[in-house]
């Protein structure tokens, strides 16, 4: 349900990345922090390339970006 609600979302984010030439990522998180799912957002605002990751592991992927 949640991919649904967030096409709009995903396909400006989308574009906006093609416009800078910036990669765009698509996170969701539980709420308590422990677990992210990031995926690559590509044209249109597909999702592509999962990865779930652990609190360290995304900050670790935040500060390579």
């Amino acid at each position: 349900m949640i991919f649904e609600r967030s096409k709009a979302e995903r396909r400006i984010l989308w574009f906006l990345s093609w416009c800078t030439g910036v990669p765009a990522y698509y996170v969701i998180h539980l709420t308590d922090l422990t677990v992210f799912d990031v995926y690559r957002v590509h044209e249109q605002g597909e999702l592509e390339n999962f990865d779930r990751m652990n609190r360290d592991q995304y900050v670790a992927f935040i500060r390579g970006l």
